[in-house]
């Protein structure tokens, strides 16, 4: 194999070429290469990116093998997969299909609903087609009633979409592998199982449990906020990318400054030192800031303007603020940090739209825990000047 290239024996079946095609890899057929037997994981290592694919596969898996060693008499296994979007759908085809590929005693029959493929882009459906995913009859329970499992074999059936065909209700008492299931026994309310690989896949090896749940005290917030779900977090972990790091702590500035994917800005200075610090009210506040709802008060509104003017004074007189606004993750697209007050501003007067998109690449925490409750510091009085008659003529005392 070389880069997405693999090599196959020339007499290869042509589903199986299709199917590896579909799959993102090169074919190439050679008469002097034998079939190598570690094909599958040849495969798998195509989608380890895909976390939620692969965590689908996992489940399937388990699923076939709890049956198959429960000594039950039964040959056969429906799995029902809901409608998704098509590139989660197309990645659990594949990674599903590179797996039991290899299993010489389970026949795997893998179907898409047509209703959903009918509406997928064109790239897309193609790989289902070479991969033979598509449910060109249109009928889901077709292969409920007519799939069965030939001698000495054990039939696994996935049919993915089929809460979406008018005739689901004659396979509802199949095995359900939705993301909420998913979610809640596979994952066990917890992404360290998606973090551990990909903290490796970066080089990056020195880490325990400790900073695996670090990352939970991140992108938890992400649904518990309704920011995103399982599906976007696992797209938005595939592409992430790591390379600047070198260490954990790295990796974790690295999320926060990342959520941009959810339409959120930049909490590249959270302290995630402190514990009893949580990153959900930052979330929650972040969409107020950002959908105005937050200054639609005018008494709030006044008050926030206060204190950017504040700063502005500050600036202006030439005061050490104590705010850092030079920092590049601070100032982000303006040119400067006091360009950047200056935006946030005008936002805050007047809900400016391209202030808005600027902002959403400085650090949200610094403009809602220091600028937004600055306070200049308290200069002493001025010492008051009088005279007393004790002292001679010219001579002063200070009170």
């Amino acid at each position: 194999m070389n880069g997405t290239g693999i090599y196959l024996p020339a007499d290869t079946d042509q589903w199986l070429q299709q199917m590896l095609e579909a799959a993102g890899f090169l074919v190439q057929l050679s008469d002097s290469c034998a079939l190598v037997s570690n094909l599958p994981k040849i495969l798998i290592t195509r989608y380890n990116h895909a976390f939620f694919a692969l965590t689908v596969r996992n489940h399937i898996i388990d699923l076939v093998t709890k049956i198959r060693e429960s000594r039950s008499d039964s040959r056969k296994a429906i799995v029902m997969v809901p409608a998704m979007p098509q590139k989660a759908l197309l990645e659990i085809a594949q990674a599903t299909t590179a797996f039991f590929i290899s299993e010489t005693d389970i026949d795997l029959t893998l179907k898409i609903a047509k209703i959903l493929t009918d509406k997928w882009d064109t790239t897309t459906k193609e790989k289902a087609r070479a991969g033979g995913w598509l449910d060109d009859r249109g009928n889901l329970t077709y292969y409920r009633s007519n799939v069965t499992a030939a001698p000495g074999k054990f039939a696994l059936i996935v049919l993915c979409g089929a809460d979406q065909v008018t005739d689901a209700a004659s396979l509802a008492d199949f095995h359900l592998c939705d993301p909420q299931l998913i979610w809640d026994t596979k994952m066990r309310g917890s992404f360290q199982n998606w973090i551990d690989p990909k903290l490796k896949n970066a080089g990056i090896q020195k880490f325990d449990t400790k900073d695996l749940l670090n990352f939970d005290r991140l992108i938890l917030p992400l649904i518990k906020s309704g920011r995103g779900d399982i599906l976007q977090i696992s797209n938005w972990l595939e592409t992430l990318d790591l390379s600047p790091a070198n260490t954990v702590s790295e990796v974790l500035r690295i999320v926060l400054g990342s959520m941009g994917y959810f339409g959120l800005p930049l909490f590249t200075s959270f302290p995630i030192n402190q514990k009893s610090k949580q990153l959900t009210p930052y979330i929650n506040q972040a969409t107020e800031f950002f959908n105005y709802t937050l200054f639609l008060d005018p008494g709030k509104r006044k008050k926030a303007l206060n204190t950017v003017e504040a700063v502005l004074k500050a600036l202006g007189d030439g005061e050490d603020t104590g705010l850092n606004l030079e920092d590049a993750t601070v100032k982000g697209r303006y040119p400067s940090g006091k360009d950047m007050v200056i935006g946030l501003k005008t936002f805050i007067e007047s809900d400016d739209q391209q202030e808005r998109e600027t902002l959403l690449y400085s650090d949200f925490v610094v403009i809602m825990d220091r600028i937004l409750k600055f306070k200049r510091p308290c200069q002493s009085p001025k010492r008051k000047e009088r005279v007393d008659p004790n002292f001679p003529e010219g001579q002063w005392m200070f009170s």
